[in-house]
């Protein structure tokens, strides 16, 4: 367990969490999970001028009342990318989360989601987009909410309107 921490000019975890709960945490000038959180909940964090709360998936994981305010230019990244993470997996569900801020990749094919990547299952309910200054290779490369979505539930969610997008509450764009 992981509570009230403070993280500058780094990452929380390296690497993946698992089982792990994370709560009212705080890193700025990085990332919350280096790598996957699998079986864990993270409520209540904040990354500020960093980069994805989860760098990679989550997986039988909640993810719940955390902020991400991005400043990201990486030199390499999943190809699936969004800024609370990568991918959305078996069983996860984010809620009550907040992205904005600059994402800039323009060397390789990245599909970007505000929230995630991709969704493969679980639920994204009641986030919210901010203004998002985003540089990818291509502009269609983009949505909102998530990019690629299956088996998903997307519920009530909302983005500025100066995002790129159609509005959809349920839809990849919210």
């Amino acid at each position: 367990k992981l509570f009230s921490c403070e993280v500058t000019d780094g990452g929380l975890v390296g690497g993946d969490t698992k089982g792990t709960q994370i709560t009212d945490c705080q890193v700025t000038n990085g990332g919350l999970v280096g790598g996957s959180a699998i079986k864990s909940k993270i409520a209540r964090c904040q990354v500020i001028d960093g980069q994805s709360l989860v760098m990679n998936q989550v997986s039988m994981t909640d993810i719940l009342d955390c902020a991400v305010v991005a400043k990201w230019s990486p030199k390499n990244c999943n190809s699936y990318q969004g800024l609370i993470a990568g991918a959305l997996k078996i069983g996860s569900v984010i809620a009550r989360c907040f992205v904005s801020g600059d994402f800039s990749i323009t060397t390789s094919d990245i599909y970007f989601g505000g929230v995630v990547g991709v969704c493969e299952s679980g639920a994204i309910n009641q986030c919210a987009v901010g203004p998002l200054n985003l540089r990818l290779k291509y502009d269609s490369q983009r949505k909102r909410i998530a990019n690629v979505a299956s088996s998903v539930t997307l519920q009530n969610n909302a983005s500025i309107d100066t995002n790129p997008g159609t509005d959809d509450v349920n839809g990849l764009d919210g």
